[in-house]
């Protein structure tokens, strides 16, 4: 059986700590594939300041180079609210016999059984989940897996301190060279 991973986000912008989590989630959970899916409006953030089009274009500079992923329009293409269980049915037909893997940070465990068709995700995938705030967060994945079900694959990697808002604040170290061009030469961000 195949290992699927699915990694979305609003990706505005793509960052160095976006490229070191994927990697990480690629290697620890054995995934044959990794899909990074741009959201086109996300359902749990407000904030978005470049058109989909140009953070599609930034993933590709990102990504292209890494072996074992896929750079999705999917949610894009769909319009309209991007919701997690809609993706997960799409990679589901595209890989019905595969084991499908939702990266997933630590900030969402809380809202995870009020997301939209809870109940599918949690028969149609394994959660792996980041610990990117560094708290104990043991009681909270125990009560997913004893209370809900959800199967969890925690992952052990060091997250690369980025933040996509930071970039926005002014630090251009934070994405590589390509898309720091690229943001130059499309005026973004300003």
């Amino acid at each position: 059986m195949n290992k699927i991973g699915i990694f979305g986000g609003t990706f505005d912008p793509v960052h160095k700590g976006h490229i070191h989590a994927a990697k990480c989630f690629r290697e620890e959970c054995g995934l044959d594939l990794v899909y990074v899916i741009p959201n086109y409006i996300s359902n749990l953030k407000e904030h978005r300041s470049v058109s989909s089009e140009d953070r599609l274009a930034m993933l590709h500079l990102a990504f292209d180079d890494e072996e074992g992923f896929v750079i999705s329009d999917m949610e894009i293409a769909r319009g309209g609210v991007s919701y997690t269980a809609d993706t997960v049915r799409a990679l589901k037909e595209l890989h019905p016999e595969s084991q499908l893997y939702l990266f997933f940070g630590d900030d969402w465990l809380e809202g995870f059984p009020r997301w939209y068709n809870f109940p599918y995700l949690r028969d149609n995938l394994v959660v792996a989940l980041a610990n990117r705030s560094g708290r104990d967060i043991s009681a909270l994945t125990a009560k997913l897996r004893d209370e809900h079900g959800v199967r969890i694959f925690p992952l052990q990697f060091t997250a690369i301190p980025a933040s996509s808002t930071a970039f926005r604040g002014g630090d251009t170290s934070l994405c590589t060279e390509e898309v720091n061009r690229y943001i130059a030469e499309k005026g973004l961000y300003k």
